[in-house]
């Protein structure tokens, strides 16, 4: 069984046997060269001080783990004057030093944990073979470098609060690659016109807000890059264009009010005329079809009882007890 076709990375490699083993498929490999280069003094050396085997895991073979058993050289170095006296040879294009994972391995949970996450990746790796768990994910991806920023075609800068009604910072951010780039404790011109005198390269597009310094910064940072306002502050200017013109017509909105419900009539308050909010009376009759006053008993209130002439109180209405008694002592 020809395994280096099985697996192309091992072909620079040495296959000395291979196992089937109940967890996995055990290959013990071995590097080719007679001698390595040591890392110090980079003096070529032959002599071999000792052997040590490292466990390290490929990608699996169907649903077969692969588990590799490298056999690893340690050389002494010839050369008097580098202060090492021996070195382990490195198999670079296979594994990194002290990784327990081939780059091929590494690379795949690089790309799990990074495009599916932790949970869902782990369910993902056991049902491909690939033995691993949400934690070792999320180091993967921690692990990762971060990409490379790139100048920003379209710019968004706004004002966040530190602190609300008392300090306030500026964020900026690149809204095609929806990435945070820069933030400072303060909103004003200067920090931005010197950010923007910095870059590289001049954003085509800046999305502000309605702020006054934002503005200034733009025209002199990057005078040719087009101003736009943000969403948000897009929907509050026809929010308040749109309140001027109810308020300006206020009299033809009751009026096309009053024709879609004509059981309806605006009731009129001390406030008529000035564009304000209007109640609508209700004419139609329904609160006194839902309560009905035939049906809740006009019952006074303890304090007004004794009030009441005998001649003109309800029946069922008793006196109270102080009444009762003065009563009967005067009698």
């Amino acid at each position: 069984m020809d395994l280096a076709a099985l697996v192309p990375s091992l072909g620079p490699w040495i296959i000395l046997r291979w196992r089937v083993a109940p967890s996995a498929l055990v290959i013990t490999i071995a590097s080719r060269a007679d001698g390595r280069r040591c890392p110090g003094c980079h003096v070529v050396s032959t002599s071999v001080h000792s052997h040590y085997t490292r466990t390290v895991e490929d990608l699996p073979i169907r649903t077969q783990s692969v588990t590799l058993a490298v056999q690893v050289r340690r050389f002494r170095c010839r050369n008097a004057a580098c202060a090492r006296q021996t070195f382990a040879e490195e198999f670079g294009p296979l594994v990194r030093r002290y990784a327990r994972r081939t780059l091929l391995l590494q690379d795949l949970l690089d790309d799990i944990g990074v495009t599916i996450g932790g949970r869902p990746g782990v369910r993902f790796a056991q049902r491909h073979v690939l033995r691993t768990s949400q934690s070792t994910l999320v180091r993967c991806v921690r692990r990762l470098p971060l990409p490379l920023p790139t100048a920003p075609r379209v710019l968004g800068v706004d004002d966040f609060a530190v602190r609300r009604n008392h300090h306030y910072g500026t964020l900026v951010v690149d809204l095609e690659q929806h990435r945070l780039l820069d933030l400072w404790p303060e909103r004003t011109a200067e920090p931005f016109v010197g950010w923007l005198a910095r870059r590289p390269r001049l954003p085509e597009v800046i999305c502000r807000d309605r702020g006054g310094a934002y503005a200034d910064a733009a025209r002199q940072a990057a005078p040719d890059a087009l101003q736009v306002a943000d969403r948000f502050h897009l929907v509050c200017n026809a929010g308040d264009v749109l309140e001027r013109v109810l308020v300006r017509h206020a009299t033809a909105v009751r009026a096309a009010t009053a024709c879609e419900n004509p059981n309806t009539t605006p009731a009129k308050g001390p406030a008529e005329g000035h564009g304000t909010e209007r109640r609508v009376v209700d004419e139609s009759g329904l609160a006194e079809s839902l309560f009905p006053t035939s049906v809740v008993p006009s019952v006074p209130s303890p304090a007004d009882r004794d009030h009441y002439p005998a001649e003109t109180r309800p029946s069922g209405i008793p006196l109270s007890p102080a009444l009762t008694s003065s009563s009967t002592t005067t009698s």
